[in-house]
């Protein structure tokens, strides 16, 4: 599988052409999804730009561990205090850790007792994810990802989960599960979110045997959800294939394809 950003680019013969897209990696029942997130960055960063946000709704960090981020200034804590204060964002608090990959973390030396949504305005938490979709796109990353750690309470959860083109839910046991369906169905039923934009992705097939149909209270169907297995490739291949806008012909291999990623598989 090939990904190429095409800023500056000329489109691949015989590929998919997909508008880049903004992915969140969410666990309703609060699992920690770090791992998902930097390895699912790190497979699309191969091939286009690829900006890894982590949201500290509750102010734990896990990101920074794995990503190797860890500082004491240059994290999304600090960007949120100045977005806060000045109404902006900086890519001054981003690790970039390679051309096509930047990430910038939770701070892991935050202190527990005083959480950064507990230090800003309710409205700076409502604007953060925008901000940074906007942040990301004028320094040509395509692809945004969030990773999510609030529950549908939490402000920049929310609206990371609202602005994204996929969610993706890893859940491993059947308690996780239960409870990540109470969710999907709320954002359908109650904020007209469209049931395909969800996934669950689990290293435990067994635990999704039949189909994951969402009614609503009524009992009327409002659609089935896609599960993957938990392997980044197929998953990865697997949005390409949902996004493609369009088959690039091969007349147009020479042309521009403003503003899409091109994917051959």
């Amino acid at each position: 599988m090939i990904f190429a950003n095409k800023r500056g680019k000329k489109a691949i013969q015989g590929g998919y052409a997909i508008k880049p897209c903004v992915i969140t990696v969410w666990s309703p029942a609060g699992e920690n999804t770090s791992s998902v997130s930097f390895e699912l960055s790190e497979a699309i960063s191969k091939h286009t730009g690829v900006f890894l946000a982590e949201l500290p709704c509750l102010s734990i960090p896990k990101l920074g561990y794995i990503a190797d981020t860890m500082d004491r200034e240059n994290h999304i804590d600090n960007l949120i205090l100045e977005l806060d204060k000045k109404g902006e964002t900086s890519f001054k608090y981003v690790h970039k850790l390679h051309e096509s990959l930047a990430v910038v973390a939770a701070n892991t030396y935050s202190l527990p007792d005083f959480p950064i949504a507990n230090r800003v305005s309710q409205d700076t938490l409502i604007e953060t994810p925008l901000k940074l979709i906007k942040m990301a796109r004028k320094n040509g990353y395509s692809v945004i990802v969030f990773e999510c750690q609030g529950q549908l309470t939490s402000p920049m959860t929310f609206f990371a989960i609202d602005y994204a083109d996929y969610v993706l839910i890893p859940v491993n046991r059947p308690e996780e599960l239960a409870f990540t369906l109470i969710n999907i169905k709320r954002l359908v039923c109650s904020f007209k979110h469209d049931i395909e934009k969800f996934k669950i992705v689990t290293g435990n097939m067994a635990l999704l045997e039949g189909h994951l149909v969402i009614n609503d209270d009524e009992g009327k169907y409002l659609g089935e959800l896609e599960s993957y297995e938990y392997n980044i490739s197929h998953i990865v291949k697997s949005i390409a294939l949902k996004n493609s806008a369009s088959v690039v012909k091969d007349k147009h291999q020479d042309e521009m394809i403003d503003e899409e990623v091109i994917i051959r598989l």
